[in-house]
């Protein structure tokens, strides 16, 4: 479906599993205690706990953000649906369809990913813990937004510029990691740094990447797929839970 189409009415995709599942914010598969992959029943979507904000395990189904409140605004005509509109998932930060997005309530509104949420200067959670409440996507400053991806060759979001002192170099946050860019941050004692570095510009004694670092084993075409979910921003509604006794 493109375009802002109709979703089909029945799913046209599978959900994968946990023991499979790769996270679509950090791209990683371990998991722990208190940190599990959970897995959207209705986009696909597999995120980390602490990458997308759920502090306690559901007892049963589990949707993304997105996909609640789909299924909140479902009974109501498409022009009347003010959060999901026609149900296509996209951000407001990068072209990227499909995702771990979160919402913002304040300003023009609208969805972005986790890891456009973090990266891009000046963009933050309200609640850094729960990963609720996306700020300042409307306060962004005109050159950020008129940056074009190195990637995708598009302007559509706002991209963040190679951390090498004199390079120009700009990429939206989810082509990087597509591309497999160096990420790395730090939480210093008296600091907090993120640097991503293109291709040409990554240190010779700089520390091993720690954000965005998918298996070898995947290809770029996978890498995609993952961050994308397997709807590919198209979710289908599960029917809803049966009512309790």
């Amino acid at each position: 479906t493109a375009g802002g189409a109709e979703p089909p009415a029945t799913r046209q995709y599978e959900l994968t599993t946990p023991e499979e599942a790769v996270c679509a914010v950090c791209l990683e598969t371990d998991a722990a205690e208190a940190n599990n992959i959970v897995i959207c029943e209705c986009c696909g979507i597999a995120v980390h706990q602490i990458c997308y904000g759920v502090l306690h395990l559901p007892a049963g189904e589990w949707l993304c953000d997105f996909c609640d409140a789909l299924r909140a605004e479902a009974p109501l005509p498409e022009a009347a649906r003010t959060r999901t509109g026609h149900g296509k998932i996209t951000c407001r930060l990068c072209p990227v369809v499909g995702g771990a997005v979160k919402e913002s309530t304040v300003g023009g509104g609208g969805w972005a990913h986790v890891a456009c949420t973090w990266w891009v200067p000046g963009v933050k959670f309200r609640d850094e813990v729960k990963m609720e409440g996306v700020e300042g996507m409307d306060c962004l400053q005109a050159a950020r937004r008129n940056l074009v991806c190195s990637d995708c060759r598009t302007r559509n979001g706002a991209c963040i510029q190679c951390s090498y002192k004199t390079c120009a170099t700009s990429f939206h946050i989810t082509c990087a990691q597509r591309k497999q860019r160096y990420f790395h941050w730090e939480d210093g004692e008296e600091s907090f740094t993120m640097d991503m570095y293109c291709s040409k510009h990554v240190p010779p004694d700089a520390p091993p990447p720690n954000f965005s670092t998918a298996d070898a084993l995947m290809s770029l075409e996978d890498i995609a797929n993952v961050i994308s979910g397997p709807s590919h921003g198209h979710p289908v509604l599960p029917p809803p839970p049966p009512p309790p006794p």
